[in-house]
């Protein structure tokens, strides 16, 4: 009887130390989480997770300088490449205002630290004010331009 009595108060007790257990390590997780998760969750977007790690990386801007030159019908896109390197498959997008036309013009390479400017012999389209050029390069982001 004696045996019987101590294997229970063995299994209740080890029941005890398991419970015990589980609360401590319950409460640890969950202050680290406390800690964690507040700080994860302040940071502005596309920033690393945790200071020191690194995050998700946002793509660099297509490094063009757009500008307009010319009066008129003889106004014309000027894409000036800011980057150490030739730029490749560069697309220009232009979309006039209130959506009443849109044109696309493959430029192709634009080598570095030159301008490539688009005239009507390079596409069917006349600057106007207020015309947008989306103009993107592989590996960049697209930049937007509106015609002045």
């Amino acid at each position: 009887m004696a045996d019987e009595s101590h294997a229970h108060m063995t299994a209740a007790k080890a029941r005890w130390q398991g419970i015990v257990i589980g609360l401590v390590v319950g409460i640890l997780l969950g202050a680290i989480l406390g800690v964690l998760l507040p700080e994860v969750s302040r940071q502005p977007p596309g920033a690393p997770a945790m200071p020191g790690k690194a995050g998700p990386r946002r793509v660099q801007d297509t490094p063009i300088l757009c500008s307009v030159s010319g009066e008129g019908e003889a106004r014309v896109l000027e894409l000036r490449n800011n980057h150490r390197d030739p730029l490749e498959n560069v697309v220009v997008e232009a979309t006039r205002a209130g959506n009443t036309a849109a044109g696309r013009v493959p430029v192709g390479t634009i080598a570095a630290n030159s301008t490539k400017t688009l005239t009507g012999a390079d596409w069917d389209w006349k600057v106007q004010t207020g015309d947008v050029f989306e103009v993107s390069a592989e590996g960049f982001a697209p930049i937007t331009f509106t015609a002045p």
